[in-house]
């Protein structure tokens, strides 16, 4: 008995040494003085070390293993770190509040710093040289002369001073003399109102050109028919038609002030027109029928039958319309007739008409049509841009449309058209 407990003491002896004990799950007491109480009968560390090695489990289970202890930085706990927080923020709000203290309290005095001045760069524009006499007052006009010698070294020569005194500008024919009339007619006179009693003043100039006056960059002024030897101030060019009096006088209200010399000499041979009252197709109408012997008989008017589309044929026997009536004192009619140009204005629906524009379409109108006996027609093709005006579904829609385009005076004389009406009628073309 004694030597099979021996051998099994060796065999627990040889596990023992295989196990490390400081790595075994620790163990209550009164297993081992369960373990005591087991085995009396053994002797001596032989009883003790097979008893513990015969309680310990072949596979230690997990429940029973005792975690290793992680090693790691101190964690400060929660309360603590927000009180440190707080005091922190409090100790920094007092910091900027400090500073901000002495920045208030104390003055503050800026060093003047010693800077040199830099003259700045003149502008672009005036570093050209100064054009003095291009629009030069009267005094200064004077005529051209004929120096060869001057003429040569390309210096403009002049005569003497001229009186300062402006003339009507007439650069027409002599409608009055014999040649003319026998060529072409009897040029009679057009008025602007229906008693023939409102006449437009002419225009003036100055004979001469102011000195220095540059010439024609390019070409020549007598080649394309342009006189050179004229020139014309404000009121003189644009005088007749409304510039130098008020808007209650029917002008344009400007030029009333600063220089005015040589003004009211516009007015000496005819008062100054009350634009408010005049109506510019009217007067070209009545300027064409009056003048109609000049001109070469325009053709009948033809109907579009591709867009009116009628049913059946006129008859050849209709009346036509009647004709403007014949003035009893006949004109006396030339061997030749006169052509007539249609001068178009284009514009569009919504523009805005300034004075200024009023001035210089008054001068158009009356310098091409009237005073030259109706050669010229003038008139305006108005651009319709916006596609939602229907101009074309009634009557009512076009001329509300083409009543408000164009101002007053100007009215009846414009002809609306619009991007739609022109891809129907061009379906063919290609966009460009």
């Amino acid at each position: 008995m004694t030597g099979k407990t021996r051998r099994h003491a060796s065999a627990y002896n040889s596990r023992d040494a295989v196990i490390d004990v400081e790595k075994q799950p620790f163990r209550p007491k009164h297993h081992r003085q369960h373990s005591h109480s087991s085995f009396d009968s053994d002797s001596g560390d032989d009883s003790v070390t097979s008893s513990a090695a015969s309680y310990q489990p072949m596979l230690d289970s997990p429940a029973r293993r005792r975690p290793r202890p992680v090693t790691g930085f101190y964690r400060v706990p929660n309360r603590i770190m927000r009180r440190l927080c707080f005091g922190l923020f409090i100790a920094l709000v007092l910091f900027i509040l400090t500073l901000f203290r002495f920045t208030i309290r104390s003055s503050v005095t800026q060093v003047p710093l010693e800077v040199p001045k830099t003259t700045p760069k003149p502008p672009q524009w005036e570093s050209f040289p100064f054009l003095k006499r291009y629009h030069g007052d009267n005094p200064d006009v004077m005529g051209l002369g004929g120096d060869a010698e001057a003429n040569a070294t390309g210096l403009q020569a002049r005569d003497e001073a001229l009186p300062i005194s402006s003339l009507a500008f007439d650069p027409y024919p002599n409608y009055t003399s014999p040649e003319y009339i026998a060529k072409y007619g009897e040029k009679r006179e057009c008025f602007l109102d229906e008693k023939e009693t409102m006449r437009i003043p002419l225009v003036h100039s100055y004979p001469g050109v102011p000195r220095g006056f540059p010439e024609a960059v390019m070409g020549s002024n007598e080649e394309i028919g342009i006189r050179d030897d004229v020139c014309f101030d404000r009121f003189g060019r644009l005088g007749p038609y409304g510039l130098g009096y008020s808007v209650r006088k029917g002008g344009i209200g400007a030029g009333l002030e600063g220089h005015r010399e040589g003004a009211e000499h516009v007015w000496d041979e005819y008062p100054p027109v009350d634009f408010r009252k005049v109506d510019w197709a009217a007067a070209q109408n009545r300027c064409l029928v009056a003048n109609g012997h000049r001109f070469k008989d325009l053709p009948q008017p033809r109907s579009n039958r591709f867009l009116s589309m009628p049913i059946g044929a006129r008859d050849s026997n209709d009346k036509p319309h009647e004709a403007a009536p014949v003035d009893p004192e006949l004109p006396q009619a030339g061997t030749g007739r006169l052509p007539r140009t249609a001068v178009i204005i284009r514009t569009w629906h919504d523009f805005h008409y300034t004075p200024e524009d009023i001035l210089y379409l008054r001068s158009l109108i009356s310098e091409l049509s009237l005073l030259s006996g109706g050669e010229y027609t003038i008139h305006f093709l108005v651009h319709v841009k916006d596609e939602n005006l229907q101009i074309w579904s009634d009557d009512e829609t076009y001329e509300r449309v083409l009543k408000d385009a164009l101002p007053e005076e100007f009215r009846g004389m414009g002809t609306l058209w619009s991007e739609r009406q022109m891809s129907l009628l061009y379906s063919g073309l290609e966009e460009t």
